[in-house]
């Protein structure tokens, strides 16, 4: 066969990169070396030039690197793996780059130093959109990136420590990591601290100072002076005070904690310190407490637990019934849906997330004696005369509770808020992302929102509000520490799987149906809905 002209081309891989790496192995031809603590890595200036504005300059202007071949970065990077920097590189030739929990950080650093906008919203990516900004790093990131302007990743992280700083974060090693003037900060913040006690405070300070007395025992009187300007501000009424806060206000904490602290202000006026909360609990006509009831309910992670959170002394119990016990009454395939109390029993009504089409002829409820704590399932058969869709099934519609209220753009796993409502309050529960809770109560007492202890645990289903015999109350175990079993697992099956890409950074775009809502399959189960509804027996 003649052909007058033909096009002959080899792969760019194999035709250019492959042999300038092999240039950088062996120093031949290569144009410039870096130097960073004793290692050496050779490069060429050009391609260096095309992916740093930083070395670009370095290269073109009159510096004194633009005349020499060697480039000390010692004095300029502080690495943990010095390894990182031969990565990022070769991500100059080839790039592709693999980002990890190990080694992003030291990724952020060189990509902020050299300029390289791309690699650092590969890195943001990474953290954000594939779930690993978590409670092992958040107080790291958060500093890390205020000092190296990722301003999204900042307010990410800021948000999981407000969330669980007084349930997790204060009793954790990596508080004991963070310099001086991190801590510093971070006690500065008044969201950060808004739900934990002076005592609690005071301990984690004197922890972190432990932890390496000999050169951090110069900061305690500073960081100790930030947490007493809380307890000493009693004209603060700003609606960032916390629960905790206000009662050493009160003198609940306050007057151990100064009692114990002899360098507090001695003309500081305490208030008795018999708080008020425990007059209106002892209280021979009061006989139930106001509660908020709330339930986590996961199908899939074979999860179900109820909490309460008292919103006398603004704290959180567990209900003292099982899971697994629980979870033995729900049918398969259903969830709860909404929530009722009325007369110290829990009403839990029972919905399909992807309902068969035989399930839209039952209703499931779920009772809860609060006093005995019995379960009990109702099941009560019903019709819809107007059936349209008893040939179809909902495939990728989930059942929400009337209290969800979305929070957050589309896209997200979480992103919704729980809104239930008592006489004179309306009570805003928002789980935007993992590890990311909050608890805000709206009414006219006060000029804006008030905050309340955010619930310890993640993914809350529904909740509601309601009265409780404090002979039930009294003996119910307070919730203190945060659940992160449940929220490591849950986060882990919410988490996208990220296969080998060409490009490390895109992701899929799916093409969204025109109806948002609903989508309705054929049929496949072959059942027959041909009922004679006169002879059905209700």
């Amino acid at each position: 066969m003649k052909a007058s002209r033909k096009t002959f081309s080899k792969s760019t891989n194999d035709y250019l990169i492959r042999p300038l790496l092999r240039q950088r192995d062996t120093g031949e031809l290569c144009d410039v070396e870096f130097k960073l603590n004793g290692r050496k890595l050779h490069a060429h200036r050009a391609i260096i030039a095309l992916w740093s504005p930083y070395f670009l300059s370095m290269f073109t202007c009159d510096m004194r690197e633009k005349n020499t071949r060697e480039v000390d970065l010692s004095a300029s990077l502080s690495l943990e793996n010095d390894d990182v920097l031969g990565r990022v590189l070769d991500f100059m030739y080839t790039g592709s780059i693999v980002i990890t929990t190990d080694n992003v950080v030291d990724v952020i650093v060189i990509s902020d130093f050299f300029l390289m906008d791309d690699l650092k919203e590969y890195c943001k990516q990474f953290l954000l959109d594939f779930g690993n900004l978590d409670l092992t790093n958040c107080l790291r990131v958060r500093f890390l990136a205020d000092d190296h302007n990722m301003p999204e990743v900042a307010v990410a992280a800021q948000q999981i420590i407000e969330s669980r700083f007084h349930d997790y974060l204060i009793h954790h090693e990596e508080v004991l990591d963070l310099p001086a003037h991190c801590l510093l900060r971070l006690l500065q913040i008044p969201t950060v601290v808004q739900h934990t006690s002076y005592i609690e405070l005071k301990k984690a300070v004197e922890h972190w100072v432990d932890h390496d007395k000999s050169s951090r025992q110069q900061y305690q009187t500073c960081l100790m002076d930030s947490v007493k300007s809380w307890i000493s501000d009693f004209a603060n009424e700003a609606s960032y005070l916390g629960r905790e806060l206000r009662r050493s206000l009160e003198g609940a904490d306050a007057v151990v904690a100064f009692q114990v602290d002899k360098n507090v202000n001695s003309n500081m006026n305490l208030i008795d310190s018999t708080p008020a909360i425990s007059n209106e609990l002892t209280s021979p006509d009061k006989t139930e407490c106001p509660v908020l009831f709330s339930v986590v309910c996961n199908q899939g992670l074979k999860f179900m637990k109820i909490l309460l959170y008292n919103l006398t002394l603004q704290k959180w119990f567990h209900f003292p019934l099982s899971g697994d016990r629980l979870l033995q009454y729900v049918p398969v395939r259903q969830t709860v849906c909404n929530l009722l109390v009325h007369e110290a029993r829990l009403y839990m009504y029972l919905c399909h997330s992807f309902p068969y089409p035989t399930d839209m002829l039952k209703i499931n409820i779920l009772v809860v004696d609060l006093i005995t704590g019995q379960p009990s399932l109702f099941s009560f058969r019903t019709i819809d005369n107007y059936n349209p869709c008893y040939r179809t099934t909902l495939t990728n519609f989930s059942n929400r509770s009337p209290c969800h209220e979305d929070c957050t753009s589309e896209g997200h796993a979480y992103g919704y808020q729980l809104v239930t409502a008592t006489e004179d309050s309306i009570y805003l529960l928002n789980n935007q992302q993992p590890y990311m809770t909050s608890l805000y109560e709206i009414s006219e007492k006060f000029p804006c929102a008030m905050a309340h202890i955010p619930p310890p645990i993640d993914n809350i289903s529904v909740v509601a509000h309601g009265n409780i015999p404090l002979s039930v109350l009294q003996p119910l175990v307070a919730c203190n520490r945060y659940d992160e079993a449940y929220a490591n697992a849950l986060h882990v099956t919410l988490q996208p799987s990220d296969g080998e890409t060409d490009d490390s950074a895109s992701c899929c775009d799916v093409k969204e149906s025109d109806n948002d809502d609903y989508e309705y399959d054929d049929d496949i189960y072959d059942y027959d809905f041909n009922y004679d509804i006169d002879g059905l027996d209700f």
